[in-house]
Formats: structure tokens, sequence, C-alpha cells
């Protein structure tokens, strides 16, 4: 099994726990347990801009879902279309760098 479909099937399993998704705000009981490290290497600094790409091609609109970039590129991965929808089990990526489409 490949990387890409072992994370997109980890967040499937996590979010399809609903317990998880019925959390909308940190729980005060929680609080003292959270420990922040700072790690310059990963700060952006900067500002957001909002940016065409080439191929008009949209990915569903989502909520609930998980995205990183690494390497110049932005993955997304997984999430619902709506609340208690089915989650989707997909998995974009765009080139920063280029912007020619999902």
């Amino acid at each position: 099994m490949s990387i890409v479909a072992c994370f997109v099937n980890s967040v499937a399993a996590v979010y399809e726990s609903t317990s998880i998704v019925e959390y909308r705000h940190r729980d005060p009981n929680f609080l003292p347990l959270l420990v922040v490290e700072e790690e310059p290497d990963l700060q952006i600094q900067g500002s957001w801009q909002k940016i065409q790409i080439q191929n008009q091609s949209e990915i569903p609109k989502r909520t609930t879902f998980s995205h990183f970039v690494w390497k110049g590129k932005l993955y997304i991965a997984g999430g619902m279309q709506e609340a208690r929808s089915a989650f989707l089990k997909d998995f974009w990526c765009l080139d920063l760098n280029a912007l020619d489409g999902w």
C-alpha cells in the first residue's frame, strides 16, 4: 500500500469516529496537558493571497479535511461535504509553483 493510501485510510479511520467530530472547542480539562514546542523551521513568514489556478477544475467543497504543504505542493485529503455526511476518501495535490491545476 502506498504512503498516500495509508495517509488517506488513517484520516478516514479518525473521522469515521463521530466522537472526534463532536468537539467544537478545546476541552478546558485538557489545556494543562498541552505542550507547545516552537520549531523555527516550520514557521512560515509572509501573508495570505488569493491565487489563480490555470486549470479551472475544482475539488469538491469540504469541511473537516486534512491539509499540508510539502516541497512546494499543497496536499488536501478527506473531509466531509457537510456535517455528518459520508467521509470523502480522496487526495488532491496542487503544485504551488506551477498553479496548473489539481
